[in-house]
């Protein structure tokens, strides 16, 4: 049974909420930058950064409970690139590398949809559903990239509003509106169903790796020589990746 404190610890709460104030500083800053008459690039470079800590954030929200080793560290380098690397497709819709091309488009961009991400995260469930022993890293990625595709967009609707299916525009409000509040739902539905299916798994729990690795650190204070030791962190940390969505 999965509890509440499970879900939303302390921990997990205080970088949720982070999120909001962190979208309105930023756009705050970046308007700020703009009406100061900063070159585009600037700004172009403000913005991606911005999106690049949002999503390593929302993603630290989602694996916080585990251990700081390898694997926690390169699944913040893959919300980094998703999360800079949905604004590519400004470039391949404008078809050119010139940033005032790429900014400034009649039409939203091709990934600049919320259903795509709503799309990752139901083939995701399909996947699991029908398919639980097998490319459990696929639907583990798939998750991921939509969790950081609905991040940034919801921090691009609280300055251009948000796309729906193509065909809908829900428009900003002012001066942010509601946006930057919705931003600590997607990560927490992505822990929920993570923590979820991870307590179906026989691989183990939520606190395995801690838990033996604690127990490995009180072996050592004991003797000088274990080989459990060594690979406890990296042994752990990658059993705990793939129970998760396994």
């Amino acid at each position: 049974m999965l509890s509440k404190r499970q879900l939303c610890s302390p921990l997990v709460a205080g970088i949720l909420l982070v999120l909001p104030l962190v979208t309105i500083v930023a756009d705050g800053l970046l308007q700020k930058l703009g009406d100061e008459g900063a070159p585009m690039a600037a700004r172009a470079l403000f913005d991606s950064v911005v999106h690049v800590a949002l999503g390593c954030l929302a993603w630290a929200a989602v694996t916080v409970h585990r251990n700081f080793g390898r694997r926690f560290w390169w699944e913040l380098s893959m919300a980094a690139a998703f999360s800079a690397g949905v604004d590519v497709d400004h470039f391949i819709a404008a078809r050119s590398f010139a940033l005032k091309d790429a900014l400034h488009m009649p039409t939203p961009p091709p990934f600049h949809d919320i259903s795509l991400s709503f799309l990752f995260f139901l083939v995701s469930l399909l996947q699991y559903c029908t398919n639980r022993g097998k490319r459990w890293q696929l639907r583990y990625h798939l998750l991921q990239m939509s969790t950081m595709l609905a991040v940034h967009l919801c921090r691009d609707a609280a300055r251009r509003g948000l796309h729906v299916a193509y065909l809908v525009t829900i428009p900003p409000g002012e001066p942010f509106g509601l946006f930057p509040f919705f931003l600590p739902f997607f990560p927490l539905l992505t822990r929920a169903v993570l923590m979820l299916a991870e307590t179906e798994s026989s691989l183990g729990s939520w606190r395995t790796g801690d838990d033996e690795c604690r127990a490995a650190g009180e072996d050592r204070k004991n003797s000088s020589v274990n080989p459990k030791i060594s690979d406890c962190d990296a042994h752990l940390d990658d059993l705990s990746y793939q129970a998760m969505f396994y």
